[in-house]
């Protein structure tokens, strides 16, 4: 089983304040960090927030390749 890295996303955009502020600046709707903070804990993001970060990514020319981003999760264990 594979799961999204979430918080390597987060990272990625320097944290989630300033996560939050890209998606805020680069949307119509505006995101909250502690929005920001579930999807980093929880290991979920919205896809259309997620293609949001990827075109983010385009704009400032940074690298944001979906393979970076998968994990593999243990077979039995719960994460």
């Amino acid at each position: 089983m594979y799961k999204l890295n979430t918080k390597k996303i987060v990272r990625q955009f320097n944290g989630k304040t300033k996560t939050a502020r890209a998606l805020s600046e680069h949307s119509k709707d505006p995101i909250t960090f502690d929005a920001v903070d579930k999807w980093s804990r929880s290991g979920r993001i919205p896809i259309f927030r997620f293609l949001e970060l990827a075109m983010i990514a385009k704009e400032r020319n940074q690298r944001f390749d979906l393979y970076d981003y998968i994990i593999k999760i243990e077979e039995g264990k719960n994460e």
